[in-house]
């Protein structure tokens, strides 16, 4: 089996000195880049430090309050349309990309994906990494636009469906990781898997 390369492993260690320090660094966003696609990192290094940092500093108070807590232990409407809200503040919106715009997508280089790649290396427990392997088992299909809605359904899926499929005491992360396996060309459905309706994007 052929040997992932060092910059392909997960930047566990961002975790908690980003937390400790209360922002991501320019090199911890291009790692974290690398990490999710390697094609991805030249983009983001557009932005400068500063940029960087206080856009992180933001979107880690809008995050800050869900650490703790585990997106598979959330059940009702309620929880889940406060993920989807507090998604929406974090990640920003589709098509924004004007001096005033907020979120990670205001960053240069950070589409929707890697946003919220950057959550889950923030908080594994509460935000998984949405792409196109992972939202083909979830959604049979893979999205030509992701937005808060698709995210949320992504997320509620995995944290519902998935524990009845997979280790029940897998994070969504490790849960996003077997759904993104599942489609690719090794990979397998699990028995009586099913998907669910992929939302409209408003």
């Amino acid at each position: 089996m052929r040997k992932r390369p060092e910059y392909q492993k997960r930047p566990v260690e961002i975790t908690e000195e980003a937390w400790d320090r209360g922002y991501i660094t320019a090199f911890e966003l291009a790692r974290i880049a690398a990490w999710k696609s390697a094609r991805s990192v030249a983009g983001v290094t557009i932005n400068s430090p500063e940029k960087i940092e206080s856009c992180t500093r933001v979107i880690m108070a809008v995050i800050g309050p869900w650490r703790g807590e585990k997106a598979t232990a959330l059940g009702t409407d309620a929880e889940w349309d406060d993920w989807r809200q507090t998604a929406n503040r974090a990640i920003g919106w589709v098509g924004r990309r004007t001096a005033t715009a907020s979120g990670l997508l205001s960053l240069k280089g950070v589409e929707y994906p890697m946003a919220t790649a950057i959550l889950d290396i923030l908080d594994p427990d509460m935000w998984p990494v949405l792409d196109k392997w992972a939202a083909m088992t979830v959604f049979g299909v893979s999205p030509s636009r992701y937005c808060a809605a698709r995210y949320t359904a992504y997320a509620r899926h995995l944290a519902t469906e998935g524990p009845r499929h997979w280790n029940a005491d897998l994070s969504i992360h490790g849960l996003d990781e077997m759904a993104q396996l599942a489609s690719m060309k090794s990979g397998h459905f699990p028995a009586g898997w099913r998907v669910t309706e992929l939302p409209s994007c408003q």
